[in-house]
């Protein structure tokens, strides 16, 4: 289960028409182990005539920080199988600054529904201790981890780092 709240604060014409918009944004995230805060600036433009449609580039800061967490990887012919590789974290935190892309439609006036994705960035954290179970090799392990410094959107399994995603009414 998640909870989020978005505040959404625009600047340069929240109303109908082509007017480029700019949009500042919070979230924040939690699962009651762990939460995520996200700020964001963003630049929209329209591209129907009316407004009604607009894309937008920005960018996006992410905080993320939590309790014991298990990471698994694995590839979808291993996870039927139950063969599934895990990375025990303690108080995982990480911070990330991502360039985004935006779509919004608005249907009515003070009504819209959009998504926005992180295209590519950078991560930065603390190296931690932690707890290396893989089902194919020796007993757990204890490793040194390191959030993924470069993050970029390559479709699917294949994305690289930190990377976030909104959907919003």
């Amino acid at each position: 289960m998640c909870l989020a709240l978005l505040l959404p604060v625009t600047r340069g014409g929240a109303q109908l028409g082509g007017a480029p918009v700019n949009r500042l944004d919070a979230a924040v995230g939690s699962d009651f182990s762990a939460a995520l805060l996200s700020l964001s600036a963003t630049r929209h433009w329209s591209v129907l005539r009316e407004g009604r449609v607009r894309v937008g580039l920005g960018v996006r800061w992410t905080a993320f920080v939590g309790g014991d967490h298990r990471l698994s990887s694995a590839e979808r012919s291993a996870i039927r199988s139950n063969r599934i590789d895990s990375l025990f974290v303690e108080a995982p935190w990480q911070n990330a600054i991502n360039f985004a892309a935006h779509l919004t439609v608005q249907p009515w006036e003070r009504w819209a529904l959009g998504a926005n994705l992180d295209l590519a960035g950078l991560t930065f954290g603390t190296s931690q201790i932690s707890r290396l179970r893989l089902l194919s090799g020796p007993p757990d392990q204890t490793v040194s981890s390191t959030p993924t410094a470069r993050n970029l959107f390559l479709v699917g399994t294949r994305d690289r780092g930190t990377l976030a995603s909104e959907f919003f009414v």
